[in-house]
């Protein structure tokens, strides 16, 4: 016959208070990570690159870095995709 019963050294399996607390709040940080990295993908793919270089070439400086990372694509969607797994994982 096998015995069903918990071990008696077995450790009481509740959260206490202040384990809730962060792990509310890890998963909380995650989403809203999560969030903000999906519209940051969006965005990616929905701007003008037209606006984009002449916003550049009037000497914004975030323009011309923004250009200069969307000159190799794959680079910046894979850190993005990468940097939303992490996020996902962690809500």
């Amino acid at each position: 016959m096998i015995d069903l019963q918990p071990a008696a050294d077995v450790a009481d399996a509740t959260l206490t208070t202040e384990q809730a607390i962060l792990f509310g709040s890890i998963a909380v940080a995650g989403l809203a990570l999560a969030g903000l990295l999906a519209g940051l993908e969006t965005g990616l793919y929905s701007l003008s690159q037209v606006r984009l270089a002449v916003r550049a070439s009037r000497g914004d400086r975030g323009a011309a870095r923004l250009a200069r990372e969307q000159a190799r694509p794959q680079r910046l969607l894979s850190a993005l995709l990468v940097a939303n797994s992490i996020a996902g994982w962690l809500a």
